[in-house]
């Protein structure tokens, strides 16, 4: 148990000592070369992390780089990429409404069901999506705050979900329109709070590496929902427009049950006094599951000082970040973002 635990194997440049190895005399007889570990270290220090009781195991002994820790902690090995994999599925849902309806509004099927929508309705049909995520983003914040980033995803996935299976089985247009308008709430969840979920699991030497798979998958979205609607575009009747509108169902179930296994963010729990839980997430996103690893202790303690900081300064309403000092911020920000997507 953590109490008392004695290292099974380590991974030292790619050679692995057996389990049952598992104490200093069994170390002795096992073959060993000082050219068989990465780091300068001596055999009495590898001998000392091999035989540690306890679980404060020292620094060296954790570092990923010597070896890693037992078979349980293994899992945790690449965490990071895990957690921004599955979340970047949120990325992949929005670009993939963003390109889906384009050509959908040219196929043959979807104009002789629909009675070949005018300008007007065609702006309608078009623009309710945008209509939701304009109130999706609004909503996620406080969602996002108050009942953690990791559940708002989960939400957005769900309603993704809804707004999906309401379109595929469209009979109207105005059913048409309200699918759009409930997936775009859906996006303005993912597109919001995914980047803030990711960049707060992210270790700060990646950070910038993983958020930007959210931007990644989002061209992969469009690029797929080209892809789809050129081949459905040879199926004849309603199926032509149902199965690309109908498809990304898929994407978003499995985004809603794998976020289910994700850790909730350190900084959500921290910022709601969950300390310990705070601890454990780190542990295992950034030490192989050591809570006790400096960088754990030292990440949770910056967090907490944000948090305090950010508490004594935050602003008491939305018109405070259009005033001195959050203006010039706040139009940055905004500016980046709009002309990221006008382009």
């Amino acid at each position: 148990d953590d109490d008392n635990m004695v290292w099974g194997y380590f991974i030292v440049r790619g050679k692995v000592i057996p389990e049952e190895v598992s104490d200093a005399a069994d170390f002795e007889s096992f073959s060993w070369t000082a050219a068989d570990h990465k780091d300068p270290k001596t055999r009495a220090e590898i001998e000392d992390c091999f035989a540690w009781e306890g679980p404060n195991l020292p620094r060296e002994c954790y570092d990923g780089k010597t070896f890693k820790t037992d078979g349980q902690g293994m899992r945790y090995a690449r965490p990071k990429y895990v957690v921004t994999s599955v979340t970047a599925l949120g990325g992949l849902l929005f670009g993939y409404d963003i390109g889906i309806m384009s050509s959908i509004l040219q196929m043959d099927g979807f104009n002789e069901y629909f009675d070949s929508p005018d300008p007007l309705a065609t702006g309608v049909i078009v623009s309710s999506l945008t209509i939701g995520c304009f109130l999706g983003s609004l909503l996620s914040g406080p969602l996002a705050d108050r009942f953690s980033r990791k559940i708002t995803i989960m939400l957005g996935a769900l309603v993704c979900t809804v707004g999906s299976a309401i379109q595929f089985a469209s009979i109207s247009r105005a059913m048409l329109i309200a699918g759009r308008f409930v997936n775009g709430l859906s996006i303005g969840f993912l597109s919001s709070v995914v980047p803030m979920y990711q960049s707060e699991t992210a270790p700060p030497g990646s950070r910038g590496r993983m958020v930007s798979l959210q931007q990644w998958a989002i061209t992969w979205g469009i690029f797929l929902a080209f892809g789809i609607d050129y081949g459905c575009s040879y199926i004849a009747g309603p199926r032509q427009f149902r199965l690309p509108l109908g498809i990304q169902i898929v994407p978003s179930i499995i985004l809603l049950f794998t976020m289910a296994f994700m850790p909730f963010s350190p900084r959500w729990l921290v910022a709601h006094d969950h300390i310990g839980d705070a601890r454990q997430v780190l542990g295992r996103l950034r030490a192989y599951g050591h809570t006790s690893a400096p960088e754990v202790t030292e990440e949770l303690r910056l967090i907490h000082q944000t948090i305090a900081f950010e508490r004594a300064t935050k602003a008491s309403s939305y018109w405070e970040l259009l005033r001195r000092p959050n203006r010039r911020r706040t139009l940055l920000g905004c500016g980046i973002q709009f002309m990221q997507q006008f382009t």
